[in-house]
């Protein structure tokens, strides 16, 4: 899937006749905009990455530790049982995604969970989207899960890139517990940048990148 990203920005470039563009990506799929903007930093004018993944395995750890507090103290019996039973990761792709429902359930991603008719609504007035693309949205997070797991799984920003010489500008949420911001934060001070925001965790945050983000 990197190298479908590659092409992608290969087919931007010569569209707008633009040598590099604005990258933009999101948790697991910021690990490809980070691998390719750390080998084709001239393609990327600036990278900007929401909830980014950095060590999966940290991440996951430490989720997995406040869903299961969070499951028993609101006496989730079903939720605790499940998480107790996949146990602590790495997992696979559908251990993943059972605790990823899990999280969701008892608002992991978002302080305030977001309508789903709303999202469609807004979906359906973006230009380009139209209602035969409303599943295959619903089904988005199985599919990436599935596609990314393995793969995200051994991902180590922190070894892989000790520098990023473009300008980046990082946002994550102080509520989201599906990317933790404290290894994001550390990721983010180690990593020597052209361009460094202030160091500051926003509160309100969550995983979705339109909802009370706050910049790093």
């Amino acid at each position: 899937m990197a190298g479908d990203l590659g092409e992608m920005v290969v087919a931007l470039r010569a569209e707008y006749g633009q040598w590099k563009v604005l990258l933009l990506a999101h948790s697991s799929g910021a690990v490809m905009g980070l691998n390719h903007t750390a080998h084709r930093r001239e393609t990327v004018a600036a990278f900007v990455w929401f909830a980014q993944v950095t060590h999966p395995v940290k991440n996951e750890t430490e989720s997995h530790a406040w869903l299961l507090e969070r499951a028993e103290s609101q006496g989730e019996t079903r939720i605790v049982e499940e998480l107790r039973q996949i146990g602590p990761p790495p997992w696979t792709a559908s251990e993943l995604l059972t605790q990823r429902n899990q999280l969701r359930h008892l608002n992991g991603f978002y302080t305030q969970p977001p309508s789903a008719l709303r999202d469609i609504r807004q979906s359906l007035a973006t230009p380009k989207t139209g209602r035969t693309n409303i599943l295959p949205m619903c089904n988005a997070m199985p599919w990436s899960l599935g596609h990314l797991s393995e793969e995200n799984q051994t991902f180590d920003a922190f070894a892989a890139h000790p520098k990023l010489t473009v300008p980046a500008y990082l946002k994550l949420g102080r509520h989201d517990h599906a990317v933790c911001p404290r290894a994001f934060q550390g990721f983010a001070r180690c990593t020597e940048r052209t361009t460094k925001g202030g160091d500051r965790v926003g509160s309100g945050g969550s995983h979705d990148p339109g909802r009370g983000s706050c910049s790093l």
